[in-house]
């Protein structure tokens, strides 16, 4: 898999090569990383760059960002500690691999409410 820095990211050191666009959907194992500082910088991240396709969050369990971001991240599919590859092209009727394996991934795992990444497209 390779991993590809947002700005955030790179400055954090999370990741050793840069983004060239925040909004890709990638058509092999190449993922997406940012961190941002909460949770709304995160679903606000979601809605300039992300798919509008499927989106997912992973927390610890109970925790109220998780049913926040559920709330507010507007995607065709949602999820929340859960794989994204149940919201593949083939079960939405386009055929298998129609909207690739991979979607830009935010994850939050929240400390102090601090987000953190991953995608959903690890996540």
């Amino acid at each position: 898999v390779k991993c590809l820095g947002g700005p955030g990211a790179m400055k954090m050191g999370i990741c050793d090569v840069p983004a060239e666009q925040m909004k890709c959907e990638y058509g092999d194992l190449t993922c997406m990383v940012e961190v941002v500082e909460n949770v709304d910088e995160a679903i606000d991240w979601i809605h300039k760059y992300g798919s509008g396709h499927t989106e997912a969050i992973v927390c610890e369990e109970g925790a109220e960002v998780g049913e926040e971001f559920l709330r507010r991240v507007d995607a065709a599919c949602v999820f929340k500690n859960a794989s994204t590859r149940f919201a593949d092209g083939y079960r939405f009727g386009l055929g298998a691999g129609t909207w690739g394996d991979n979607y830009i991934l935010s994850l939050a795992l929240s400390v102090s409410l601090s987000v953190n990444f991953f995608e959903r497209k690890l996540v």
